[in-house]
């Protein structure tokens, strides 16, 4: 869990910090599944399904889609080779996507928890 999310668990009581923490451990991405994704099925975009980023996950599985059909033209296989070549570079770079990804996920939790009682941080006058 990174620097931020520790800076808002400690704004939370005792209770709500065991929600957080559970709630996080349900929702947060793993690092490993995405990069064991982008390299074994990155052509059909199943690292960026995970992630819930659709419109770019569709991108790759049509690029993917359009080059197999261009084989038969032979520039499918340029196609192919960029869609594959980017799924290599997502996974060297996915550690810092999915630290912004679970440090989103962490803040809507966060804010969630915060909205149940009313909007008051600890300390705080009502």
């Amino acid at each position: 869990m990174d620097q931020a999310l520790l800076a808002l668990m400690k704004q939370l009581s005792a209770e709500e910090k065991l929600m957080f923490q559970s709630d996080y451990e349900d929702q947060k991405k793993s690092t490993v599944l995405a990069v064991v994704l982008a390299l074994l099925l990155g052509g059909f975009g199943a690292h960026w399904f995970y992630l819930g980023r659709t419109g770019r996950a569709l991108t790759y599985l049509l690029l993917n889609i359009l080059g197999g059909v261009l084989t038969v033209l032979l520039i499918g296989y340029v196609v192919l080779a960029a869609v594959w070549i980017a799924c290599l570079i997502d996974a060297v770079f996915m550690g810092g996507t999915i630290s912004a990804i679970n440090r989103r996920i962490g803040q809507r939790i966060f804010e969630a928890i915060v909205g149940l009682r009313g909007g008051q941080l600890p300390g705080q006058a009502p």
